[in-house]
């Protein structure tokens, strides 16, 4: 698989058992659950997984014994940015 494949849909897709597991697991049309793994270029979501599927495919994770969270769905690009200073530190006052 190349580089360019390895995003958070590839992962949890091979990790679910493949396209059509997926697809069938879900309820999509195995066409669109490909889409998810396309650049947006070619009509694709980019690696990004639909939020409308996260609660189906945690689901269906379960009904198959696989280990999968919130987490594993959302790609890095989608996860809130924090700021250096927003962990572990307590704001400071300056000197009076």
């Amino acid at each position: 698989m190349s580089l360019a494949m390895k995003n958070v849909a590839s992962i949890v897709i091979s990790k679910l058992g493949g396209f059509a597991a997926v697809s069938s697991g879900i309820g999509v049309d195995k066409t669109w659950v490909h889409r998810w793994t396309y650049p947006r270029s070619r009509g694709g979501t980019g690696g990004v997984i639909p939020q409308r599927h996260f609660s189906d495919l945690l689901k269906f994770a379960r009904a198959r014994g696989v280990e999968l969270t919130v987490a594993d769905l959302v790609a890095v690009e989608q996860q809130p940015a924090l700021s250096v200073g927003a962990v572990g530190e307590k704001e400071r006052l300056p000197d009076e």
